[in-house]
């Protein structure tokens, strides 16, 4: 613990701080302003895997001029936790739909669609925008967000909704101070989307990773075929590989088999890389009953059961595997998870020295972050 308090450094922090609006800007701007590379809707975010691997280039130069400056191993995994959470706050499911969230059911608001009268009134006004001098602005741009009137506007439900997400982000963390020493200590799981980020920074940055040749073959064909494509796009005389969205519903004409409906094939390199450090058993769930889906939807098809709502009910079925996962890793975790609360609610001990905070405050902090969660509610 005194080792790792010792990596915040005062630099450490300053380079996060500067990145963060750069990271935030870069993931706004393609998200929602090119609509395309949606860096947050893949579990590795690559924008903060480029960022590490700018600074560990940084790092090869300063080694060279002066050592004493070089980012440490520690160093660098604070800036990449750093980078990693304004990347999830800013992505396409969180800042970016909070926004116009706000104030979407005021601004369209018609006497047609009479949104007014039926929910407006159960909407607080501590949490929204609702007034439409203000939002005529922000709908129809032309205007400045920094004025007394716009700020005015924005700011109470702009900091209800912040506490908001920093509760749930506070939550998050006691959970995985409860349950870290089950996951990574006694079940040993691997982190898949964290090998490559802690490959690259083993060493700060000097590791023999980024210095094997099969890797940088590797490097050198999944970004070649994305350079290749990026040009065909420019310029379509110039060829692509296509290695996504192959649709395999064309072939699948005669009933009942036309039922499998969209199934797309496609080749993400970045996919087959994650797939080497994924458990066996995981990996094959995950194409096994994607496919298993498709067969329901034929044989519903053979047995006329396709004109019932929602059938074959994935949705369903998918929020009780999840119910069901929930309880086998309740089940697994038993033994670990009584010795915590022995230890909450009883003087028995147990050994949370490797922990960043104490599992009586990770409890407590679950317990009134969930008070506050169902009052905001």
């Amino acid at each position: 613990m005194r080792e790792n308090s010792r990596v915040a450094t005062l630099k450490t922090i300053l380079i996060g701080s500067i990145l963060i609006p750069i990271q935030a800007y870069w993931v706004f701007y393609l998200e929602s302003i090119r609509g395309g590379a949606y860096p947050t809707c893949v579990s590795l975010f690559y924008n903060v895997v480029f960022a590490i691997f700018i600074l560990i280039l940084f790092n090869f130069l300063l080694n060279r001029l002066s050592p004493k400056f070089i980012l440490r191993e520690g160093e660098l995994l604070i800036i990449y936790a750093m980078l990693c959470m304004v990347t999830a706050l800013a992505g396409h499911d969180m800042v970016q739909v909070l926004g116009p969230a706000l104030s979407h059911g005021f601004w369209f608001a018609t006497p047609e669609n009479e949104w007014t009268e039926l929910f407006h009134s159960y909407i607080p006004t501590w949490l929204s925008v609702s007034d439409k001098g203000i939002l005529e602005e922000y709908y129809k741009g032309e205007s400045t967000l920094y004025t007394v009137e716009h700020l005015r506007g924005w700011l109470k439900p702009v900091l209800w909704w912040s506490a908001f997400l920093f509760v749930i982000l506070l939550i998050m963390n006691c959970i995985n101070v409860l349950i870290r020493k089950q996951w990574t200590e006694r079940e040993r799981l691997s982190y898949p989307i964290t090998q490559l980020p802690l490959a690259m920074m083993r060493n700060a940055g000097a590791s023999h990773f980024l210095r094997q040749k099969l890797m940088w073959i590797g490097f050198s064909i999944a970004a070649g075929i994305s350079i290749l494509n990026g040009l065909n796009a420019l310029y379509p005389q110039i060829p692509a590989l296509r290695t996504k969205t192959y649709d395999l519903r064309p072939f699948f004409t005669e009933k009942p088999w036309n039922a499998i409906g969209w199934t797309p094939i496609s080749l993400y390199p970045f996919v087959i890389g994650l797939s080497f450090f994924i458990p066996l058993d995981l990996s094959f769930s995950s194409w096994f009953f994607y496919l298993f889906w498709k067969a329901e939807r034929i044989f519903g098809a053979m047995l006329g059961l396709r004109g019932l709502p929602r059938f074959p009910y994935v949705n369903e079925q998918s929020f009780g595997a999840y119910i069901g996962i929930f309880i086998l890793g309740l089940w697994v975790s038993r033994n670990h998870l009584k010795a915590v609360f022995r230890q909450v609610f009883t003087r028995q001990k147990a050994d949370d020295s490797a922990e960043t905070t104490r599992y009586r405050l990770a409890v407590a902090g679950v317990f009134l972050g969930m008070v506050f969660l169902i009052g905001f509610c």
